[in-house]
């Protein structure tokens, strides 16, 4: 090999392992010029090596853009191509042309990227990483079933925290949803991976979803214990809430003091109208819209608070924007108690018609 291009080679490698890969894509593209220009060539493996290498530091240097910008993701692909034109064997080549195609966010290669894993399954049935990538495109195309027979398929082969998670949501996500399944899934996550903050989470929603208060609650003290993050004590106060009122006020005033949260004071907001402390409730409400214009939840709780007081002006100004911003139906806001003495109002039932027309 010429001194010169086996100098590139180095030098790109040097950077990659320094995380330099603006400068390593810019080392292995002298190499690949170099030896075209000297009409030279490695062997077969090494030259593939050399195109991979290329492509991997280019997706690395800026991985929003290379799925993003249609020149980077092009050269890539194009470098993944030639990668396996000269190694047509080597199938994580394919696997990883096949993310590439997966994960482009400005068209959709869903089609290309099950081509490539489907070939690396023809050739190895058991290649784990295919069969999470057929997994994942099955998840994604909400065929949950199909998606969970791959994902049991690569558990068989190399169980991963990763992999018992995407099966977990699955069994949440599929219709009828099988939580119990799915809580089972998060622990074995979690026994691979007790600091997986998510698992805890998704392992706590499934015991809500089954009824089951107690079971998530210890999730969340287990989470909470792990990270006290001011997220946390707001879900585990809004789970307090159908029992342990005080502890759940509790939690929503730790989460105040650690981070200014806007929903810890929407669901204060919430538990002082219920004792009638309005005026103090509509300041908390108001906060958390001050906070986060985004948690528009307070539009409702401000709404219902008014409508508690009995002040229809301000109810139904709020009870407007909460119908635009937070309710996804129409239903729930008939059946929220607060609402009731309004629903044959006609001013109520125009909120709600301007909201089923605008659904569709």
């Amino acid at each position: 090999m010429n001194e010169h291009i086996a100098a590139h080679i180095q030098k790109g490698n040097q950077y990659f392992a320094a995380y330099r890969f603006e400068e390593a894509h810019s080392e292995y593209s002298r190499a690949l010029y170099e030896l075209q220009q000297a009409g030279l060539a490695l062997n077969e493996a090494a030259q593939a090596e050399l195109h991979l290498m290329r492509a991997t530091a280019l997706a690395s240097a800026d991985e929003q853009a290379a799925l993003s910008d249609p020149d980077i993701f092009n050269q890539i692909i194009d470098d993944y191509d030639n990668a396996i034109d000269l190694r047509p064997e080597a199938l994580h080549y394919r696997n990883l042309r096949g993310r590439m195609y997966m994960n482009c966010r400005f068209v959709d290669y869903k089609e290309e990227a099950e081509k490539d894993f489907e070939f690396v399954l023809k050739q190895n049935p058991h290649e784990p990483d295919a069969l999470n990538m057929m997994g994942l495109l099955a998840a994604e195309q909400q065929d949950m079933d199909r998606a969970i027979y791959y994902f049991s398929l690569a558990i068989e082969q190399e169980p991963s925290a990763d992999l018992y998670a995407s099966r977990g949501m699955c069994y949440f996500r599929r219709m009828p949803p099988a939580y119990e399944v799915a809580s089972r899934e998060f622990a074995k996550a979690l026994e691979l991976d007790p600091k997986r903050e998510d698992l805890y989470l998704w392992r706590a929603h499934c015991f809500i979803e089954l009824g089951e208060e107690a079971a998530a609650l210890q999730t969340y003290d287990q989470l909470i214990e792990l990270a006290p993050r001011a997220e946390y004590f707001v879900d585990r106060g809004q789970t307090r809430l159908t029992s342990e009122l005080e502890q759940a006020r509790n939690d929503f005033l730790t989460a105040i003091e650690m981070g200014q949260h806007p929903l810890a004071y929407n669901n204060l907001a919430w538990m002082l109208a219920q004792e009638g402390e309005y005026e103090q409730a509509v300041q908390h409400a108001e906060t958390a819209l001050q906070l986060d214009p985004t948690c528009t939840i307070a539009y409702a709780t401000l709404a219902e608070i008014y409508a508690l007081q009995g002040k229809e002006d301000a109810m139904y100004e709020h009870l407007a924007l909460a119908l635009q911003h937070f309710y996804d139906d129409y239903l729930d806001v008939m059946a929220e108690p607060a609402f009731q003495p309004y629903l044959q109002q006609q001013r109520f039932q125009q909120l709600i018609s301007e909201m089923k027309q605008r659904q569709g």
